[in-house]
């Protein structure tokens, strides 16, 4: 009997985790409007989505560094959470309005997610040194359960 009620126990749990998980995918960019000759950072992010992450076309862009990849998985109180991110470091070599082609992601169910393109405008050279404009990730999904602050634990007090 114990052992039933943990396996339902689990199986339930596992129910709530499947229906609250946030799957998320996001396009990043450090900035929509830069200087020809600055470095642009673009991320591509999925969290609790199985998946892989087809470069788009960087048409009008020169690649200087990337793809940087990188993963996480968290397992806390009972909550899982993954993610899988791909990021790239663009040199515009001209001034003029460009767009980031449509991102595909191959999904391990067989499915196809797929962005719209980013549009992004780089004016003439400002005769300043390069500035590089890289992604905050605060500003990606403040409900993720990376950016998630805890709540403080409330004091219970019992007369004696």
């Amino acid at each position: 009997m114990k052992a039933f009620l943990t396996t339902l126990m689990i199986g339930i749990s596992s129910l709530i985790h499947a229906a609250t998980a946030v799957d998320t995918f996001v396009v990043m960019v450090g900035s929509d409007t830069i200087a020809q000759g600055d470095i642009l950072e673009v991320k591509f992010l999925l969290k609790n989505i199985d998946g892989q992450i087809e470069r788009p076309d960087f048409a009008g862009f020169e690649i200087v560094g990337g793809p940087n990849q990188s993963s996480s998985f968290q397992f806390i109180n009972g909550k899982s959470a993954s993610s899988i991110s791909h990021s790239y470091w663009l040199r515009a070599p001209e001034p003029g309005v460009f767009y980031l082609g449509p991102v595909y992601v191959k999904t391990g169910d067989g499915g196809t997610l797929e962005s719209g393109p980013v549009e992004i405008s780089v004016l003439p050279e400002s005769g300043d040194a390069p500035t590089r404009h890289g992604v905050i990730e605060e500003s990606a999904d403040p409900n993720s359960l990376w950016q998630h602050t805890p709540a403080k634990p409330k004091l219970k007090t019992r007369k004696i």
